[in-house]
């Protein structure tokens, strides 16, 4: 029986934890959106203007670019402006933008 209560204890913890990394993700996917609002409002549209004229090559252009500033900030001793977490919520941007301009393009 203790064996038995050992278990569902242990099942919880995990249920526990797994809630509290979906609302981790939920807080990480947010804050991407917000960013995502604010970019598109300084840039204007220009991935939509900039996927109608090169397609799906813009995206991997960009994410290309976001991939090699990441590894040039994790190598980097000191980072003047985007840091790894910056880095990372773009090319998860850029990543669902890219989703975005497939649907409205079918």
């Amino acid at each position: 029986m203790k064996i038995l209560k050992r278990i569902v204890e242990i099942g919880r913890n995990v249920g526990l934890v797994k809630c509290e990394r979906a609302e981790r993700f939920r807080a990480i996917t947010s804050a991407m959106t917000d960013l995502y609002e604010r970019k598109n409002k300084d840039y204007g549209g220009t991935a939509d203007r900039m996927y109608e004229e090169w397609g799906m090559t813009y995206y991997c252009i960009m994410l290309q670019q976001k991939i090699e500033r990441l590894k040039s900030t994790i190598n980097a001793d000191e980072v003047n402006f985007e840091g790894v977490r910056d880095t990372l919520l773009d090319i998860a941007n850029y990543a669902i933008m890219g989703i975005m301009s497939e649907e409205n393009n079918y």
